[in-house]
């Protein structure tokens, strides 16, 4: 019962932030929305679709990790009926932060290229200097022009990372669980990012 509250839970934190994504920001003192929440909902300088963060890959974790779930709770199965429909509605968008076993977080996927590509270019920051990706850096945080001009990117990133982590501490235990759990303290889900030669790794502080 507590391991289907937990991932009932999970799977309405993540539409909430993905909706939250969504809105129209305005930022304080320049009147200015976030750019990146901008394109994440398809409100750019051009029609688009919008992006949607791992809905695909997400729903399909979520749904193997939480089908046996003892849901005595109806919130709970009214919670993940919800999530599944609003994960499913989203996965004719172009994905970002599709991380997954096969895919892990190491090199920087095709669209998350475009999109941080795009957010580049639209404030005037370079992707290539001396023969240098600079994409990666950005979204790892090493280059910080891009995250203090979009900083619901940044926050977005960790949040998405974070809703994984909820539902498992390794991507792999989302599949299989491991037979020996560990309670782990909030403060260990803290994440430095790092990138190099254009790849992205991340630590979290409890593993």
């Amino acid at each position: 019962d507590a391991d289907a509250n937990r991932y009932c839970a999970a799977g309405a934190f993540l539409c909430v932030i993905d909706a939250a994504a969504r809105l129209k920001t305005i930022e304080t003192d320049t009147g200015r929305d976030d750019p990146f929440c901008r394109r994440y909902a398809g409100r750019a300088d051009r029609a688009a679709a919008g992006f949607a963060a791992g809905a695909v890959a997400g729903a399909k974790v979520f749904d193997a990790v939480s089908s046996t779930a003892l849901l005595l709770d109806p919130a709970c199965a009214a919670a993940r009926a919800a999530t599944l429909d609003y994960l499913r509605s989203l996965a004719t968008k172009p994905q970002i932060f599709s991380w997954t076993e096969a895919e892990p977080i190491k090199a920087l996927a095709p669209t998350d290229r475009g999109l941080l590509g795009e957010i580049a270019t639209e404030l005037g920051f370079p992707t290539v200097t001396d023969g240098v990706d600079l994409l990666a850096a950005y979204f790892a945080g090493d280059e910080r022009d891009l995250f203090d001009a979009a900083p619901a990117l940044e926050s977005f990133r960790d949040a998405h990372l974070g809703w994984r982590m909820l539902l498992a501490p390794r991507l792999a235990d989302a599949v299989q669980p491991p037979p020996k759990r560990k309670l782990w303290r909030p403060g260990q889900l803290a994440t430095t990012w790092t990138a190099k030669k254009g790849t992205v790794s991340v630590k979290v502080a409890g593993s």
